[in-house]
């Protein structure tokens, strides 16, 4: 039996083709990038070619046919963990309006070789995240350890992949020395630049960070989002058509939100809910800069027990944030609220 690595490692693959109908991965003992047990993310260019980006421990892969019916794969081992979150992907014949599906005259999915995009080797890496442009070139960022002892310090760090060069070297891209950079979010415009966020302890509380890739100059200077007095927690991000970015997090039981120009930069944070213990907010903008923000709240109070409701509010571009409203009150737990955009300012929320 193989022996495990010591810690957790980054690695990149890429294929080019048509999605299968969906597969879930087993894991036993050898070296395998694709992993249920481990967070994995996809994104999906406008050419059809898909980068795969997981984080992996040493494991022996078997993929097998997806049961949307029953959940478990053919010799009945069950999914541990969701699946890859998609900007697009297979319907339940396996087809895709936008990337195409297995039919006669697609291309098959090939994928490449699993590549190392990290060279961090002191400890353990986590909770990547990657964004693709227009063109099929790519940025992943995720937070790694600098040590091997408890005591060691979390940095944020970035790598690119170039289309038709492959990945690049891994930058950090944050220098704040005083602790742990945490819960990295990115988006990227069609034109390659991108825009990452983050939480980072400075010793005495969270902020909440920022930094920007620009194609001509690379990775700037970070810079704070917020200037709350309190913990700054669970940064979301999206951007619309024209590169400008909104963020969301909560702080101090509230959520709130500031918005990025690309011609300006960051403008005044705002509060954007009104009553209650509010976290774990969501964010979708599309391409007009109109956004839906949703996050839980606790409202009703049934036999001493307090249940969390969701609540929402929604951006107007050119006319800012509008009032606050539940969107459910039950007396049950709702929670995991998340929230998309389509390309005319509907959205729809999931809890």
């Amino acid at each position: 039996m193989a022996t495990r690595p010591s810690r957790s490692s980054l690695s990149g693959r890429r294929c080019q083709g048509a999605l299968p109908a969906a597969s879930v991965t087993n894991c036993q003992d050898v070296p395998c990038s694709l992993s249920v047990q481990t967070s994995r993310f996809l994104a999906l260019n406008l050419q059809g070619a898909t980068l795969l980006l997981s984080l992996h421990l040493a494991s022996a892969c078997e993929t097998y046919p997806w049961d949307p019916e029953t959940s478990y794969g053919a010799d009945g081992a069950v999914e541990e963990e969701p699946g890859p979150e998609l900007d697009a992907g297979p319907d339940e014949d396996g087809a895709d309006a936008d990337l195409g599906g297995p039919d006669a005259g697609s291309a098959p999915l090939e994928w490449g070789t699993p590549e190392l995009i990290e060279q961090q080797h002191a400890g353990n890496a986590q909770f990547a995240r990657i964004a693709v442009d227009g063109a099929g070139n790519a940025i992943a960022i995720w937070e790694q350890r600098n040590g091997t002892t408890p005591s060691s310090r979390y940095d944020l760090w970035a790598n690119r992949y170039e289309l038709g060069v492959g990945w690049g070297t891994e930058e950090l891209i944050e220098n704040e020395n005083l602790g742990n950079a945490s819960r990295p979010e990115l988006v990227m415009d069609d034109a390659g630049n991108a825009t990452a966020v983050w939480q980072q302890y400075d010793g005495t509380r969270n902020n909440l960070w920022s930094n920007r890739y620009l194609v001509a100059t690379g990775w700037g200077t970070p810079e704070l989002v917020e200037a709350n007095t309190s913990d700054a927690y669970s940064p979301q991000i999206g951007i619309d058509g024209s590169g400008n970015v909104i963020v969301v997090w909560s702080s101090d039981g509230n959520i709130y939100a500031n918005r990025y120009l690309v011609a300006s930069g960051w403008g005044t944070q705002e509060r954007i809910d009104e009553s209650g213990a509010a976290s774990n907010p969501h964010v979708a903008v599309d391409g007009a800069g109109n956004a839906a923000a949703v996050w839980e709240q606790t409202g009703t109070i049934v036999d001493f027990t307090i249940y969390n409701d969701i609540a929402s509010n929604h951006y107007v571009a050119g006319d800012g944030w509008q009032r606050a409203e539940l969107l459910e009150s039950s007396d049950d737990h709702a929670g995991t609220s998340r929230v998309a955009m389509d390309a005319s300012g509907n959205a729809i929320a999931t809890y």
